[in-house]
């Protein structure tokens, strides 16, 4: 679990993938499941994670 919540972030940080495939190809079973377990581990959505990172390379504070 630890490994595929890993590959989904580095996929959520460094493409431009729908969180549906994502989940598909960090073998999970659908992007709820994703969500479900994301958060689990990090606290974040998938959604809210990738918004934070793209606030962040624009310069702008998250929130």
């Amino acid at each position: 679990m630890a490994m595929r919540l890993s590959l989904a972030r580095h996929m959520l940080e460094n493409t431009g993938k729908s969180i549906a495939m994502i989940a598909v190809e960090s073998g999970f079973c659908d992007a709820s499941h994703l969500s479900r377990m994301f958060r689990r581990r990090f606290s974040s959505t998938p959604q809210y994670f990738r918004a934070s990172i793209r606030r962040s390379a624009n310069g702008k504070s998250p929130g």
